[in-house]
């Protein structure tokens, strides 16, 4: 979860050494309950609106813990049919910025992925492009399916990001920062206006 708002780092001679805020309770990987019989078998393939809740947000730009977000994820199975063990995520990030995830099939109906991408931040008097990099793990399970011929079809989800930390990539301090939410997703690009 990125902005285009930069982060500011300052020179390690004006830190002081303190201990990091301790990271909050991990976000949940999975649902409780599993998804039905039609989701476990269904095809994850095309675009999806994406609605989330930033679930933490600790010194990253324009985010803040409650927020809503919209965002279009676009899934693009890596086989020719059914429920694929592996399917190419390409998800929006902030307004402009997209990434592009491999996401690995866990059990009927789960995927689980990892990525990483990089994000200005303001050292001194210059501004690094790539001054932090964020890793951070989706987790993705269908919710509701349609039949389609002889298989089906993935028409809903839910998913968690977590980045547990970025790392700095400048002479720089960077203070300790991380985010997580939780999303929805339904089939199809939100309506014009949304």
């Amino acid at each position: 979860m990125s902005r285009r708002a930069l982060r500011r780092c300052v020179a390690p001679a004006a830190v002081a050494l303190a201990a990091s805020p301790a990271m909050p309770a991990a976000v949940p990987t999975a649902l409780a309950a599993a998804p039905g019989a039609l989701a476990q078998t269904a095809r994850l393939q095309g675009t999806f609106t994406a609605s989330g809740t930033v679930l933490s947000a600790v010194n990253v730009p324009g985010e803040r813990r409650g927020q809503q977000v919209s965002r279009i994820w676009t899934f693009t199975p890596q086989c020719p049919t059914g429920a694929c063990a592996a399917v190419k995520l390409i998800r929006q990030r902030g307004d402009t910025n997209h990434d592009t995830v491999m996401l690995r099939r866990q059990q009927p109906g789960h995927y689980k992925g990892t990525g990483s991408f990089t994000v200005p931040v303001r050292c001194g008097s210059r501004v690094f492009r790539n001054g932090e990099r964020a890793r951070y793990t989706i987790t993705l399970t269908i919710t509701a399916a349609v039949a389609s011929g002889s298989g089906a079809n993935a028409t809903g989800f839910t998913a968690t990001y977590r980045n547990p930390r970025r790392t700095g990539l400048t002479r720089c301090y960077s203070a300790p920062s991380y985010d997580s939410a939780r999303y929805v997703g339904t089939a199809g690009p939100p309506p014009p206006g949304a």
